[in-house]
């Protein structure tokens, strides 16, 4: 199934996983509030520019 899915799709699925795994490390190492917040920030971001860009639509 992956590489039928379009590669701008499995890129910026791939940047938002990351994203994820920094704020876990970031939370992991102590980081302040402020700078989970600001990665967690940027990877919604990702999410919502991702969602916007991709649907799959339902055929009744």
């Amino acid at each position: 199934m992956h590489a039928s899915l379009p590669e701008a799709f499995v890129h910026m699925g791939a940047a938002a996983h990351g994203g994820f795994d920094d704020i876990a490390i970031l939370a992991r190492e102590g980081a302040g509030v402020d700078a989970v917040t600001m990665r967690l920030s940027q990877t919604l971001s990702q999410c919502t520019s991702c969602h916007a860009a991709f649907r799959v639509e339902r055929h009744d």
